[in-house]
């Protein structure tokens, strides 16, 4: 990725832009919101050229499946002129008449497909980032519990980015979607580590993991017997399974759950980021790395949130793990033995892509981002991968 080009594509990176804070609009600056280039009160929206990237919303896979999920018009209540409006209502403060309160016209929705994020603009000129989460995915104390793992964090001078405070509180309503409000920062994804890189990792997860072992937060197990079977109970309850594929895809899944979970069990859990790869890495010149989208942390192995990390498997990986261990004990102990569960938590990281795509295959725009999602040849390749993996993995473990 240049340095021109916005971070976070393929991630929910909402919180940063660009370090000089150029605004990066598409081809036409005057692209509109549903061919419109008014809308509301003189409203505009100008479009970000990164948002929806074809082949990179592949990382967005971190999602729990609900069974409430609706697979169409999730989005109804949130458009751009309601969200000026609501976020216009939030920021004011209790003190000055709202009238006196005016948002600038500006709403530029940024890189994200599981959730709507748009960047909006205060009176003051302070640039906002508005995140309103996807209807049903997450319940009220769930998403005040990541707050609150945000601002522990943030407290003890952790790189992370907490949402701003407004009337005392961080989480607010839109129709029936929720959304936060944060500040708007400037930073660049890390598309590769070096030595200094991956000690400064290290260190930054191992923070964050000592301070997650303070937070009780109401989150998955992200173990086979837990979050793989709630994936495989989603996808075989859609309709994006082929229906002569079910009883070998839930035999597969299942044998690779009886067989690797006791592994599983044998290792402590804790909450973690559960979904920490590149684009949640994101470099501040002049200050250090920050660790960002926290919507998806997890009861789980402090070990996934490396593997996503490493350019290789294990076995080709030694010295990045070396420079990164170093790093990450010298705030927290790191469990040796849990590398083991790599090869697995790849393929339960598939299973898990695949309920999150049956989820929504029928949304308007899922197709054109993903166009060859549920064919048989996915199918076909998505069993072969999970039939093969306890092999592979004992092997790949018995290597090291």
């Amino acid at each position: 990725m240049s340095n021109e080009e916005l971070i976070g594509n393929g991630t929910d990176s909402e919180c940063f832009d660009d370090v000089d804070g150029n605004r990066h609009l598409g081809n036409d600056s005057s692209t509109s919101y549903s061919g419109n280039h008014m809308f509301g009160n003189d409203r505009y929206l100008e479009q970000d050229s990164n948002s929806f990237v074809n082949g990179n919303c592949l990382e967005l896979t971190s999602v729990i499946p609900s069974e409430n999920d609706e697979p169409t018009d999730v989005w109804k209540d949130v458009n751009p002129d309601a969200a000026l409006d609501i976020v216009e209502q939030v920021c004011c403060p209790p003190n000055l008449d709202k009238s006196f309160f005016k948002m600038a016209n500006i709403c530029i929705p940024r890189n994200s497909y599981i959730n709507r994020v748009f960047e909006m603009e205060l009176p003051s000129s302070e640039r906002v980032i508005a995140k309103f989460y996807r209807p049903n995915r997450w319940t009220r104390d769930m998403i005040q519990g990541e707050h609150v793992f945000l601002k522990a964090c943030s407290d003890l001078g952790i790189p992370v980015i907490p949402p701003n405070f407004y009337k005392g509180e961080t989480l607010f309503m839109l129709g029936n979607t929720y959304f936060t409000i944060f500040p708007k920062k400037g930073g660049r994804v890390v598309d590769e580590l070096n030595e200094d890189l991956w000690k400064e990792t290290g260190r930054l997860l191992g923070r964050v993991h000592n301070v997650a072992q303070t937070v009780s937060l109401d989150r998955m197990k992200w173990t086979p017997s837990n979050a793989t079977s709630v994936h495989l109970k989603t996808i075989l309850s859609s309709a994006a399974l082929p229906e002569d594929y079910s009883l070998v895809f839930e035999k597969t899944v299942m044998d690779f759950i009886d067989k690797i979970n006791n592994t599983f069990e044998m290792e402590p859990v804790q909450l973690i980021h559960g979904d920490c790869h590149f684009g949640n890495i994101i470099y501040r010149p002049g200050e250090s790395l920050y660790l960002v989208d926290f919507d998806d942390c997890v009861i789980g192995h402090p070990v996934q949130d490396l593997w996503m990390l490493l350019p290789d498997k294990i076995k080709n990986c030694k010295l990045e793990l070396k420079w990164f261990l170093e790093g990450y004990e010298t705030f927290k102990p790191f469990s040796r033995s849990s590398l083991k569960l790599i090869p697995y938590l790849q393929i339960m990281r598939q299973i898990h892509f695949s309920a999150w795509c049956a989820l929504q295959f029928k949304e308007d725009h899922f197709k054109h981002h993903f166009p060859e999602w549920g064919q048989v040849k996915y199918w076909n390749q998505l069993i072969k991968d999970i039939q093969e993996s306890c092999r592979d993995g004992f092997l790949d473990s018995d290597e090291e």
